[in-house]
């Protein structure tokens, strides 16, 4: 499949197991070479903001960095910080290296 053209519209996505992919990929994506994405700055990130899609900036055919809104980034930081918390509970568990909750709350007295 051949690429698109600098700044035009991309094809669909889909929604990933990791959750991710649901949060930056819903239906069209916007790539624009450095040198247009440095002299339409302020409208790349006008578009980010209003699609609340990524916009990902190229060098030489090659993606170099993303353009989300902060709202976006914020969501992607959160599910992300949450799978390494599970993970690091899988790994805790599988090593016993964990109190159980309902110790924990006859400690404090809570239970």
């Amino acid at each position: 499949m051949a690429s698109p053209a600098p700044g035009s519209l991309r094809g669909a996505g889909c929604v990933g197991e990791d959750g991710l992919t649901g949060y930056l990929y819903h239906s069209y994506m916007s790539e624009f070479a450095v040198s247009e994405a440095r002299d339409r700055f302020a409208e790349v990130i006008e578009q980010a903001q209003r699609s609340g899609e990524p916009v990902y900036v190229t060098r030489r055919g090659r993606r170099v960095a993303v353009i989300v809104d902060a709202e976006t980034y914020d969501r992607v930081v959160e599910v992300a910080e949450d799978a390494a918390d599970r993970k690091e509970l899988q790994a805790a568990r599988s090593e016993d290296d964990y109190v159980p909750w309902e110790e924990v709350k006859a400690d404090l007295g809570l239970g």
